[in-house]
C-alpha cells in the first residue's frame, strides 16, 4: 500500500494550499484581500483532500488505517498555516497573483518577466561561471501599483520537511535554497 512518507506529505500539503489560496483569492487583485473565516477555511482545506484522494490515491476503504488517520490530521496542520497567512494577508497589500508559476524563457506575466534569473559569480580561481535559477514557484504575491501595472512581488515557497540551517553550510555552498528564500 501506499505509506505517508515526506514526499507524499508534501504533495499533499502543497495541494491542500495552491487549492486554498486559489479559491480564497480569486478575485483579490481587483477587490482586495478577504477576510475568510475559519469555516471557509475548513471546508476548502476537506474539499482539497476529497479532490486529491480522487485523483491521486486510492478510496479510503482501500487505504491502510494509517495512511488514512495521518492523511485526515494533514487538514490539522493544514488549517493553522492557512489561517496564519491568511491572517497575515489581510493586513497586506500583497495579494497571491500566481501559484505553480513556471519560470520560463521569454514569458511574462502583467509585465513581469517571469524568465530565470541568471547572474555570474567570480570563483576562487578567477574564473566566472553563470548560475541560473529556475522552476517553478509554488505562489508568487504581487503588491500592485495603484494603476495595478505592476508593483513588488513576494515569492513564497512551501517547506514541509525539517531543515536547520547552519552558517557554516551555507558559507561552503550548501544549503543555499534555504539562504535564497531568506
Amino acid at each position: 500500500g501506499i505509506a505517508m512518507n515526506a514526499s507524499n506529505y508534501g504533495n499533499i500539503m502543497h495541494y491542500i494550499m495552491k487549492y486554498c489560496f486559489e479559491n480564497m483569492y480569486d478575485g483579490a487583485r481587483e477587490n482586495g484581500n478577504p477576510h475568510v473565516s475559519d469555516g471557509r477555511i475548513k471546508g476548502l482545506i476537506e474539499q482539497a483532500l476529497a479532490e486529491y484522494r480522487e485523483k491521486y490515491l486510492l478510496t479510503e476503504e482501500n487505504m491502510s488505517a494509517r495512511f488514512n488517520t495521518l492523511y485526515n490530521a494533514l487538514s490539522v496542520t493544514a488549517f493553522y498555516l492557512i489561517k496564519y497567512m491568511a491572517q497575515e494577508l489581510e493586513k497586506s497589500r500583497f495579494v497571491p497573483s500566481y501559484f505553480e508559476l513556471k519560470l520560463e524563457s521569454g514569458k511574462s506575466e502583467n509585465g513581469f518577466d517571469i524568465s530565470p534569473y541568471s547572474f555570474d559569480i567570480e570563483l576562487a580561481d578567477k574564473s566566472r561561471q553563470t548560475i541560473t535559477v529556475g522552476g517553478t514557484v509554488d505562489r508568487v504575491d504581487i503588491a500592485y501599483n495603484d494603476d495595478k501595472s505592476g508593483g513588488q512581488i513576494r515569492v513564497i515557497d512551501y517547506k514541509t520537511g525539517n531543515k536547520d540551517a547552519k552558517l557554516s553550510r551555507i558559507y561552503y555552498g550548501l544549503d543555499l535554497q534555504l539562504l535564497l528564500y531568506l
